[in-house]
């Protein structure tokens, strides 16, 4: 599909993984320096759980990829109903190819792919830092709304278990529990726009994913003295397939030694919470949960990440302290086939 006389899309390929990996690497902005544990292809297309289609863009001029997106599609519940979606992710263009209309035209490029296959029925969301104006501009070329601010929770690992609270453990979750996670998850999570559908195959299946000899995901569940479920998350193992070099600014590199926010060698390795959930009148078991999850993922990980909507009740969980830095802020672009209710809480699947 040509855009051009200079640029051209193809879908992506197993063999774009060594530019794509230059790529990366020339897109890298401020702090923070991604380095791929697999190789760019596995890491892109290999880790998802839902179906993923990509494209990279190319030039008359240049050699290797100049830019790339994708789409991950998968159904969403909005006001209620069950639509199937598109959720936009790595959208990247080479720095030297910047506002040339490139982006502008892979952007329009999952958009369309999106209509390809559901016409107008279909939802399309992204996430993006709220401080990205590049980011926002796009978006609401095609979006109806942006919600914001989504916090990002983030904690280090626990070097010392948390203190048991009484009748509470927190295991992972047996096969035999998943149907009932899912139900519980659910309606957890009715009143929620963009809320993906959980049942027991699904989890069966992203249980069963693995980078290497490594698990992709963990569920960990919450029981009470009787056995009851009370709480649950799935923890996203994003460290098997990336890991985050930072470059401190000088004030929190003096201060890191007290706050103890990055690792003692700047590498982040980090394990994504998503779907955090817990019974009515079970707050404190799921702190619980969230101060064990800190402690189980210390092995390999260095942090622990959960992007929620302040409107929820995740923000109990968290309890975040204005001492905890960063901070850092996401927006959510959203274009919905029927009008969105605004009040509602937005569900996050991933960053």
């Amino acid at each position: 599909m040509s855009l051009s006389s200079t640029f051209t899309l193809r879908p992506l390929q197993p063999n774009d993984s060594n530019d794509l990996q230059k790529l990366m690497l020339d897109t890298n902005v401020g702090v923070l320096t991604t380095e791929f544990q697999v190789d760019v292809y596995t890491a892109l297309t290999g880790v998802k759980e839902h179906p993923m289609a990509g494209v990279v863009a190319e030039a008359e001029d240049t050699d290797g990829v100049i830019g790339i997106a994708a789409v991950t599609f998968f159904d969403v519940m909005v006001e209620g109903q069950r639509f199937p979606s598109a959720y936009l992710s790595s959208l990247k263009v080479r720095k030297d190819y910047r506002r040339r209309g490139l982006g502008s035209a892979l952007a329009r490029w999952r958009v369309e792919k999106l209509k390809e296959q559901f016409g107008d029925k279909g939802v399309i969301s992204t996430h993006f830092e709220v401080h990205n104006d590049a980011s926002r501009g796009t978006s609401s070329k095609w979006s109806q709304h942006i919600i914001e601010p989504n916090p990002i929770a983030i904690h280090a690992v626990r070097d010392k278990a948390p203190a048991s609270i009484n009748g509470i453990t927190v295991r992972p979750a047996l096969a035999d529990e998943y149907e009932e996670i899912a139900e519980k998850q659910n309606i957890f999570y009715r009143d929620f726009n963009l809320y993906i559908p959980a049942d027991a195959a699904w989890l069966e299946k992203i249980m069963g994913m693995m980078i290497g000899n490594q698990a992709l995901n963990q569920y960990y569940v919450a029981a009470n003295s009787n056995g009851d479920l009370v709480a649950g998350a799935r923890t996203y193992h994003r460290w098997t397939f990336m890991v985050d070099h930072v470059s401190p600014p000088l004030p929190l590199k003096l201060l890191n030694p007290i706050l103890k926010m990055l690792p003692p060698d700047n590498i982040m390795r980090s394990v994504d919470v998503v779907g955090l959930w817990y019974q009515p009148d079970h707050l404190e078991a799921a702190q619980h949960l969230w101060q064990m999850l800190r402690w189980e993922c210390r092995q390999h990980a260095t942090t622990l990440n959960s992007v929620y909507d302040p409107r929820g009740l995740s923000a109990d969980v968290f309890q975040l302290k204005p001492w905890h830095q960063p901070r850092p802020e996401l927006a959510v672009a959203v274009y919905s086939p029927i009008p969105l209710d605004l009040d509602r809480p937005i569900f996050h699947w991933m960053r």
